[in-house]
């Protein structure tokens, strides 16, 4: 699998904090997304601002070697509970179907259920978004149909800590050829 590294947004060169507004807006992106409003600079960099303070929102930029690639985030954290809303993008035409969403989302799975102890996560993808609700079911997510808008139906996607750590254990043997599947 991939290596890949988080970084968080804050920590990061101003040029790769503007570089997630590039990706964001770039239209096979913006077509995955529930809002699909293109972002000014303004609004970014308001978003930007209130990053430091918002603690129901932590957000990194994901990258391959030093390349910065794209981005994972998690939102609405609720601590108390333990559950957040969370998503990922890569953002790099060139490292787009090479592999690497899988080792963004099996990285991330890790941070979030161990290294932030979430219990339970959830994600809302748009019903014609195959690629990516055929990735979530490989990693054990649970799908729910949703109708939000009345032009689009929604998948919410479901986690738990629980589910994740075998599937986890499923998804390692199969990387190291025990489970002969």
């Amino acid at each position: 699998m991939h290596s890949v590294k988080f970084v968080d947004i804050l920590k990061v060169d101003p040029e790769t904090k503007q570089r997630v507004r590039y990706w964001r807006n770039k239209e096979h992106i913006r077509r995955c997304m529930i809002g699909q409003e293109i972002i000014s600079e303004e609004e970014h960099n308001k978003w930007l601002t209130n990053l430091g303070s918002d603690l129901r929102i932590k957000f990194w930029i994901v990258f391959s070697e030093d390349t910065p690639i794209g981005a994972v985030y998690l939102n609405d954290i609720d601590y108390e509970k333990k559950i957040s809303d969370w998503g990922f993008y890569i953002g790099e035409d060139t490292y787009l179907g090479k592999g690497l969403g899988k080792a963004v989302l099996y990285k991330f799975l890790d941070l979030a259920f161990s290294d932030m102890d979430m219990d339970y996560l959830t994600t809302l993808v748009l019903t014609d978004n195959d690629r990516a609700i055929g990735l979530y079911r490989k990693f054990g997510f649970k799908e729910k149909r949703l109708s939000i808008r009345s032009e689009d139906d929604i998948s919410v996607m479901e986690l738990s800590k629980k589910e994740w750590k075998v599937k986890r254990e499923e998804l390692e043997n199969l990387l190291r050829g025990k489970d002969k599947r």
